[in-house]
């Protein structure tokens, strides 16, 4: 992630004026810190984003090495580090005592945003516009403000949470767990709606289905899923992929309540 600073003082992120730093930390950060699910499944240790480093393929030097100077400003987590750098102010200020460069800061942010964060998916995306009664009942959510991932999963994620939201909308329970564990998925890094479907489709329909899955099974299944409905190749093309994707579904910490 690169950053300008124009002449107004601001810094701004990804080259885009229209995102200045803070309403970045505000849309990636702050806002999610906001819920429980989030702050207990998705707050990195420092160990573990050493880790994560680990696991892709952007082993670059700065980004452990600033893992490393974080740790020595006595910080012990993303959220914690999140907090402290949360306004430009606090993020120059932090750079400057802790001799670090301001890019490495803000890139090692960007980095924990795409793969570490949640981000809001919509609900209406996670389900097939043909299903008239899924689409119905997510009417009665929407009727209460419930229309994406993370108000889902805040509220839906436990069975009391799931009684309490029945009794409020009418919805099933049944259904409730159903929407749930298609926005539990969302956490996973760059899963969209599409592919949320897609699983559902091919009979893989929580992220512990996902986790105990046997590679060649799903691929098989994808495979005649992109043939059945004319879609080419699929993504999940090879081994290494599957393996990928079941591997990040077992790295996720468990959220949801059966």
């Amino acid at each position: 992630m690169s950053a300008i600073e124009h002449n107004d003082g601001q810094w701004y992120v990804e080259d885009n004026p229209r995102w200045p730093y803070e309403r970045f930390m505000q849309t990636y950060y702050l806002k999610p810190m906001r819920y429980s699910f989030c702050r207990e499944a998705h707050n990195q240790t420092l160990a573990q984003l050493r880790k994560a480093i680990a696991w892709t393929v952007e082993k670059d030097p700065w980004l452990l090495a600033t893992v490393d100077k974080i740790e020595q400003a006595g910080l012990q987590s993303l959220f914690e580090l999140a907090e402290r750098v949360s306004t430009q102010e606090q993020a120059m200020r932090f750079v400057e005592q802790n001799d670090i460069e301001r890019k490495h800061l803000e890139g090692l942010l960007d980095f924990c945003r795409r793969r570490m964060i949640p981000h809001p998916a919509q609900l209406r995306q996670l389900f097939d516009n043909l299903d008239q009664h899924l689409l119905a009942y997510f009417e009665q959510l929407k009727a209460v403000k419930v229309t994406n991932s993370y108000t889902l999963l805040e509220q839906g994620r436990t069975q009391a949470g799931r009684a309490a939201l029945a009794a409020q909308t009418r919805v099933p329970e049944r259904v409730l767990l159903d929407f749930v564990h298609r926005a539990d998925i969302t956490r996973m890094a760059w899963v969209s709606g599409r592919m949320v479907k897609q699983l559902w489709a091919i009979g893989y329909t929580s992220l512990e289905q996902l986790r105990n899955a046997d590679p060649e099974d799903y691929f098989q299944r994808m495979q005649a899923y992109y043939e059945q409905h004319g879609k080419g190749k699929p993504f999940d093309a090879t081994p290494k992929t599957v393996q990928g994707l079941i591997d990040a579904a077992q790295r996720l910490v468990s959220i949801v309540e059966e």
